[in-house]
């Protein structure tokens, strides 16, 4: 038992010495921190708190790609391309890192692999390790937006209710920007709407649209 502690710390520091002569500084610590909370989160949960670590620390590995590295890789690396990505690369440095984390650092557990790919624009059915890392990426301790502290708090507490504000967030901040949506975006957050207020939403949308109607100048 002692052993196989030992031999996972020492594979977690090789690992951060090797991504360390790849990513910039910023990134670098960006991803420890990710890391750290990650683990943390992780315990809190009762998730894999190496597996989260290791997520954490590796989440990254493309984000300081260019646009035109990023599109490359996703063809070299066979990964299917939409027009929105086509449009904003940098949504691909998500599934590319972790084709990157499978090839270059030899990473082979799948739900590890799905925690990196997820980590931006999320996706149907979340693990709890999928929600750890989305979150840790999320409210790590530099960051900082109208909002952090709330989901801060309820991620001590739910991770689900933390991830479905935190989903919410990046809806409203993108759409605020008037900025493209992914397509895989629209479906996750009408999938979290719907298991967060069930039938509810049937009658909610009909009262909003109601409401928009009458505030419509007639013609």
């Amino acid at each position: 038992m002692v052993f196989i502690l030992v031999e996972t710390i020492n594979k977690f520091q090789k690992l951060k010495k090797e991504i360390k002569r790849q990513l910039s500084e910023e990134t670098f610590k960006h991803c420890l921190r990710v890391a750290q909370a990650a683990n943390d989160l992780a315990a809190k949960h009762k998730c894999s708190a190496y597996k989260a670590s290791l997520a954490g620390l590796l989440h990254d590995l493309a984000k300081d790609k260019s646009n035109k590295e990023l599109l490359e890789l996703a063809g070299n690396l066979e990964i299917p391309v939409n027009q929105v990505e086509k449009q904003v690369p940098y949504l691909l440095h998500a599934v590319v890192g972790a084709k990157l984390a499978e090839q270059e650092f030899g990473i082979t557990d799948r739900f590890i692999l799905q925690a990196i790919a997820r980590h931006t624009i999320a996706g149907i059915d979340m693990t709890c390790l999928d929600m750890v890392i989305y979150l840790a990426d999320t409210i790590e301790p530099a960051r900082d937006f109208p909002g952090i502290r709330e989901i801060r708090h309820l991620a001590q507490k739910n991770l689900k209710a933390a991830f479905f504000q935190a989903y919410r967030r990046q809806i409203v901040y993108l759409v605020s920007k008037t900025s493209y949506l992914h397509p895989s975006s629209v479906k996750i957050w009408n999938g979290l709407v719907k298991d967060f207020l069930g039938d509810e939403i049937g009658g909610r949308s009909e009262q909003l649209f109601t409401e928009a109607e009458k505030a419509t100048p007639s013609q």
